[in-house]
């Protein structure tokens, strides 16, 4: 029996959206009683992809997705927070319980320490 942590499954800088959606569809599938898990992704963003991962691993029934302000990271960094929000809005079928008005706040006085986004996330 699968216990309720939260996974976390890391997209590698080769996984394009098609493949990363493959990998959690057979997951889900394989899985005994996955369902009563809280599955949540961490995107790295070597290639560009890890917003679009993180959106497609929503789509494959994934509940948290894993992101950093100004896609701060290892690497090439992680999802950006702000794109993943807007992103997520857009579709308009997911609750979020996050206030907006304080994303560009955020973003910018993450920009003024480390210098790593464009400050308008």
């Amino acid at each position: 029996m699968i216990d309720k942590r939260h996974f976390v499954l890391t997209s590698h800088r080769w996984a394009s959206p098609e493949d990363f959606s493959q990998l959690l569809q057979m997951i889900f599938n394989r899985v005994p009683n996955i369902d009563q898990a809280v599955l949540s992704v961490h995107c790295h963003d070597d290639l560009g992809m890890a917003v679009d991962n993180s959106l497609i691993a929503l789509s494959c029934g994934v509940r948290q997705i894993e992101c950093a302000i100004n896609g701060l990271g290892a690497r090439k960094g992680n999802a950006d927070f702000s794109k993943v929000v807007i992103e997520v809005l857009k579709q308009g079928n997911y609750q979020i319980d996050i206030d907006t008005s304080l994303i560009s706040k955020a973003a910018e006085f993450i920009f003024k320490i480390t210098g790593i986004g464009r400050g308008n996330s």
